[in-house]
């Protein structure tokens, strides 16, 4: 079991929640207590506590997010303004290309999905906002890591486990380097089967006024519906990119958290 400090009972709260997502949405008790290495009466008594607040419901022995949650995410989502300044620019994409558009950051290892607007294309890719995927594994990742400076991609590679999720995901620093070079010449970053098979997807960087990458635009879908028109969708994105970049830029923030938290 976890040692037991003074903010042990927030932290074993709050890690409950963040266990919940799209692909499991609901949990056990013991599913919970085994999850978050804590005992079973530490997560019943937890969870009673956040059944209380309305953050957890508990149905048929499972429990589920609560209605608190969704009010903190509707308060979260409508305050961005700069993301949904970004709604015309990714609704164009989605126009241009039939696929479902993004704007994603950088949060550690893992690429975390800010804003998504579907395309008329339609797919079975799970990639909805708050979604985290390692960064290496995504078109969004590896066009913000390349555009990174020397030292901080450095440190990120080398900080790395890489997971072959496919036959296709790059597993070594060498070759993520002689990636990133090739991105940074096309302006793009080309994902084709890295972390799920038959999909694929384009991203772009946005830079902020210094021109530093903060975020990337990309579009995702089956490899037989964008790899045919993958020269055509890769100059709408670098256009969206640029759009995106400018809008940004009118904020004057020095880093994608100040950005995206403004």
């Amino acid at each position: 079991m976890k040692a037991r400090t003074r903010n042990s009972s927030l932290t074993n709260a709050l890690q409950i929640l963040k266990s919940f997502n799209l692909e499991q949405p609901e949990w056990s008790l013991r599913e919970i207590a085994a999850n978050q290495n804590i005992s079973i009466s530490t997560a019943h008594r937890l969870l009673k506590t956040l059944e209380e607040e309305n953050f957890i419901i508990h149905e048929k022995q499972h429990y589920k997010l609560g209605t608190s949650i969704l009010r903190f995410t509707n308060i979260f989502i409508d305050d961005l303004d700069v993301l949904k300044g970004m709604t015309p620019y990714l609704k164009s994409l989605t126009k241009k290309t039939g696929q479902s558009a993004h704007i994603a950051m950088l949060s550690g290892k893992e690429v975390l999905y800010l804003k998504k607007e579907d395309g008329l294309i339609q797919v079975p890719l799970k990639s909805h906002i708050g979604r985290r995927n390692p960064f290496y594994a995504t078109s969004s990742g590896q066009v913000i890591v390349a555009f990174m400076p020397d030292d901080q991609r450095l440190a990120l590679l080398q900080q790395t486990q890489f997971i072959d999720f496919t036959t296709s995901t790059l597993t070594t620093i060498e070759q993520y380097e002689r990636s990133f070079q090739q991105i940074r010449q096309q302006g793009v970053a080309i994902s084709r089967e890295e972390l799920h098979m038959q999909f694929m997807s384009i991203a772009a960087p946005i830079f902020n006024k210094q021109n530093e990458v903060v975020a990337s635009v990309s579009i995702a879908g089956k490899v037989k519906a964008l790899q045919p028109n993958e020269k055509a969708f890769a100059l709408s994105l670098k256009q969206t990119a640029e759009m995106i970049t400018q809008f940004i830029q009118k904020y004057g923030a020095g880093s994608p958290n100040d950005i995206f938290n403004k």
